[in-house]
């Protein structure tokens, strides 16, 4: 199948996406198909992850270069944050400062390892650093939000102005 990624503004990007269907041995390889499909998506766009809504497909899975995962849930996240530079495939070249926290622990109903013959199934995960901001953002799409929501209103505006300006160039 020949996924294509949605680019902001496009209002699909706001749905908030509803549970990945695990219900049945085949719905789990259906769920898997998928998120090799976005691995091969992401990995084309350069990128760091991608959640299924970004192909236009309201379904919570999300996948990294390490991991896909079905139904995750942030449980825990660290009181301490930094602020990072972000970028997002749904919005090539624009990168702006976010505040996220540094370590999260993350629940998922089933997972895949790329790379690996580790067991598929529940996952739990603590995770730092860049891992711990790529997933923080790939779930911010899952619930229909978008990096630029974490930005001031002025930088905001900025951003759209420099998208303005890009597209009556």
């Amino acid at each position: 199948m020949n996924h294509k990624i949605l680019m902001w503004p496009d209002p699909k990007l706001k749905i908030v996406s509803a549970k990945a269907d695990l219900s049945t041995p085949e719905a789990v390889a259906a769920a898997e198909q998928l998120a090799l499909e976005m691995i091969q998506v992401m990995r084309a766009a350069q990128g760091a992850g991608l959640a299924a809504i970004q192909i236009g497909l309201p379904t919570r899975i999300l996948v990294t270069d390490s991991w896909a995962l079905f139904n995750p849930k942030i449980t825990v996240r660290s009181p301490d944050t930094k602020l990072v530079k972000e970028g997002c495939l749904s919005l090539p070249g624009v990168f702006e400062t976010v505040r996220r926290a540094t370590a999260i622990e993350i629940s998922a109903e089933y997972q895949m390892e790329f790379g690996t013959s580790s067991p598929r199934g529940p996952r739990k995960l603590r995770l730092y650093g860049l891992q711990a901001q790529v997933i923080q953002h790939e779930m911010e799409h899952l619930d229909g939000k978008f990096f630029l929501d974490n930005v001031s209103p002025m930088k905001r505006a900025r951003v759209l102005h420099k998208l303005q300006t890009r597209v009556t160039s």
